[in-house]
């Protein structure tokens, strides 16, 4: 086991870029038109955006009754998404893999738990598609570490977050240092959540998503003078995706040639979890927090700051799109949103500074605003009948 991101096996093996991931998906595509053709009951059912948040609630739903720690929420869900990288969706049982998951992330982060208990739990959620057989969860183990090929630890963004809020605080030019508060760290870790229904965590170091998740709560929900703050919806899709729509061009507000050198070399191990619907009271007790257990994942999704409330109470009142002729080398002119926000010049003046790759900050930054943006669209029944559809016509199949 690494206890370094840099040496691990996920950045050896596991981290791949967006044209190998494109290769792998249009095999899987070919494995499926061969195995399946066109069946009417299968077409409908596609490993996409809108199948990608049905299996992330999915993997919550089961953590919550289970109320485990997120950590072990956020390896299911690597685990997952490296599966359906070497596998197709409609080759498995969706609700199984999802139970697997969890079960075989409970081992890796030091939580083990009986197989009896994971089934059980799993058959509350899902009756009609969990068999009471433990050895089919068992089977399906050695079938996941097996497509895994053994490569089990994950190096998540919590600790990278957690280092880079106490680096802003201490930083050593005065211009530069940036107090997060708990409100906004939490707002950060909801983000990182959600972060996991994307590629990102097989595409870039745990320090990127964590820069970028502080990227999204201090600057495109940043905190502008005269705004109202009587505003009751903090759901982090709808928050982002309204100042996407609001501010079209707000996903672009970060420029410059980037640099391939790493912020840190500290260690990047994800032992660090969150609780993600307690507020903490300072960076200490949140520190705290990150090893308690899950709620609600709704209340979850709420946890933004009062500050992204005040922005997007009058989004469109609020000249926060910044152009091409505002940016210059990564940074601001004089007539930005900055002059009025001192610690988005801070954070600004730290990311020029860092040697961080801002191209893949960017990258970062527009999946997520894409991902909140769709998720405005998603319809869950219409997900959950067609993985229904096609888990029926499959066991047709099988019993023929």
């Amino acid at each position: 086991m690494s206890a370094n991101y840099w040496t691990s096996s996920q950045r050896e093996k596991w981290q791949f870029t967006r044209e190998e991931i494109a290769i792998a998906r249009n095999e899987i595509n070919q494995v499926e038109k061969q195995m399946f053709g066109d069946s009417p009951a299968l077409i409908g059912c596609k490993y996409d955006i809108n199948m990608r948040i049905y299996l992330h609630q999915l993997i919550v739903k089961l953590g919550r009754r289970l109320n485990f720690r997120q950590i072990i929420l956020s390896t299911a869900e690597v685990y997952l998404t490296r599966f359906l990288l070497r596998a197709s969706i409609k080759e498995v049982n969706i609700y199984l893999l999802v139970a697997t998951c969890v079960y075989v992330a409970c081992k890796i982060e030091e939580y083990p738990q009986h197989i009896r208990t994971i089934l059980s739990e799993a058959r509350n959620c899902w009756p009609e598609f969990i068999p009471n057989d433990l050895t089919r969860l068992a089977e399906f183990e050695f079938y996941l570490i097996d497509e895994l090929e053994c490569y089990l630890v994950v190096h998540h963004p919590y600790n990278s977050l957690i280092e880079i809020t106490q680096l802003l605080k201490n930083y050593g030019e005065a211009d530069c240092r940036l107090d997060i508060s708990p409100e906004e760290l939490q707002s950060c870790w909801s983000i990182i959540n959600d972060s996991y229904i994307l590629d990102l965590h097989l595409l870039f170091p745990p320090h990127i998503i964590a820069i970028s998740s502080l990227y999204l709560t201090l600057i495109m929900v940043t905190d502008l003078p005269g705004l109202d703050t009587n505003v009751t919806d903090t759901k982090p899709q709808k928050l982002i995706s309204n100042v996407v729509s609001n501010n079209s061009s707000s996903n672009r507000t970060v420029t410059g040639n980037a640099n391939n050198n790493a912020i840190t070399n500290s260690n990047e191990n994800g032992n660090s979890t969150t609780n993600t619907t307690s507020t903490p009271g300072s960076l200490t007790d949140t520190s705290r927090n990150v090893n308690g257990q899950l709620s609600d994942r709704r209340r979850a999704s709420s946890s933004h700051s009062s500050t992204a409330q005040k922005c997007l109470k009058k989004g469109k009142q609020s000249d926060s799109s910044l152009n091409k002729a505002q940016l210059k080398r990564g940074r601001f002119s004089q007539t930005s949103l900055i002059q009025f926000n001192p610690r988005v010049e801070a954070f600004i003046k730290f990311l020029a500074a860092s040697n961080v790759n801002l191209d893949e900050i960017i990258e970062t930054v527009q999946e997520m605003l894409t991902l909140y943006d769709s998720w405005n669209y998603y319809d869950e029944v219409s997900v959950r009948n067609a993985a229904h559809s096609m888990l029926l016509a499959l066991n047709r199949t099988h019993n023929v």
